[in-house]
This record gives structure tokens, sequence and C-alpha cells, in this order.
């Protein structure tokens, strides 16, 4: 994989307005997911937009870009390491562990190491949420974010996921546009009031039952 500061700078600069947008994405869906007495682990971080937003007892993450620590708020745990062994952390130290758009950077091998590793981290009972694109319904551009290394679909993922050991709870082949929440190039719009009404109608959006250009996948499984 290249160096995370490259990456970032060329294909994911940090960017306001996701950080905006992420504080909406947790606070109106995903924090309903993670317990505010649970330890919570981002894994595969990148600038933390996550992390940043979500309450927990205990708040970690994890990203071989060293760099990503300037993003975290100091209450987060900061470890500059592999994603995939998860080895600065003990067995059974966490509740929650959450990536978002990581798995598809990883190899097929690395895939089920990473999967190994979340068990081992999770404490029994634990949570694993996976946010990624959806291959089947982002075919087209899927492969314009030249990290991609593996393909998967909301039958896939799940599929693994059992064979390595998880019960998989909850599946949600079309939760996000492509664009939005980390896949993708997108940017922040110019002008305060002009954001201000795209993190309302990213609200309005995660009450939709169906959700026009979705392409990615929300996938919850438990230990």
């Amino acid at each position: 994989m290249p160096d995370a500061g490259d990456y970032h700078r060329v294909r994911l600069p940090y960017d306001e307005g996701k950080a905006a947008l992420w504080r909406v994405l947790v606070t109106h869906a995903l924090q309903r997911l993670v317990g505010e007495g649970q330890r919570v682990l981002d894994a595969g971080c990148g600038h933390g937009y996550f992390i940043n937003a979500v309450r927990g007892a205990a708040k970690s993450a994890i990203d071989h870009g060293a760099e990503a620590r300037a993003r975290l708020d100091p209450a987060v745990r900061f470890e500059a390491g592999d994603a995939v062994s998860l080895a600065p952390f003990a067995d059974a130290s966490h509740d929650v562990i959450f990536a978002s758009n990581f798995v598809e950077h990883l190899t097929w091998d690395e895939a089920g190491r990473f999967f190994a590793s979340c068990r081992r981290v999770l404490a029994p009972g634990g949570r694993l949420i996976l946010l990624q694109p959806n291959f089947r319904y982002c075919a087209a551009a899927y492969f314009d974010d030249y990290t991609h290394r593996s393909i998967w679909s909301h039958v896939s993922l799940p599929d693994a996921l059992r064979a390595a050991g998880f019960t998989v709870g909850r599946v949600f082949p079309r939760w996000l546009p492509f664009q939005v929440g980390g896949a993708g190039r997108g940017s922040s719009p110019g002008g305060g009031r002009r954001w201000r009404l795209r993190l309302l109608l990213a609200r309005l959006y995660l009450l939709l039952p169906w959700r026009p250009f979705a392409a990615q996948m929300l996938v919850v499984a438990d230990r």
C-alpha cells in the first residue's frame, strides 16, 4: 500500500465538511450501534472523522500513517501501526471495532487476518461495524481508487465474516452514496449556508427507507 501521507494528500485530503458530515452520521445513525459506556476502536482511522465524533467510555484508533494523530481528539488513544494485526491492543480489550472504507484496501489474505484480529481484540459479545463500498452498486467507479485490492458485496462480506466466526446481525446493502463517508474523491462545497443545507439533507437522507444513489454498505457483526 502507498505511503499514507501521499495517499491522503492525493486522494483523501482532510476536509472540514466531511468532519461535519461524519458528526451527522454518528449522531443520527451510528451512535445507536455503540453504547456510550463501551470501549471503541477505529481501525484504519484515517483523519479520525468517526472516532472523534462517536461517544464511548474509552476511544482508540490505529492507522499506519502517524500523521493521523494530529487530527484526533486528545482523549483518543492513537497507535501508529498495522491495522490488520491490531498488535498494540490486548485480547478482549474493546467492545466495538469500527472500520470505514478499509477492507477493500486489503488482499484476501490480509482481510482474513484482519477479521481474526478483530475477534481477538473484541470482548465476548463485542461488535464489528464495517462501512464500505458495495461493488455490486459501484463497479464502474470502484477501481478509480488505485489502492483498492479486493472486491466485496453485501453478500460476500457477511459470508466472509461468518466464516471467520462472527454472527452477522444487520446488513444494509445501500446505506450511503459512494462519494460520502470516505469512499470516492468528493470535496466539501464552498459557502457555509450551502454546506449547512447539505448537512440537513444528510439527516433527512438517513431517515429514508430507500436511499437513492446509495452504493456503500453497512454490515454489523457480533463476536
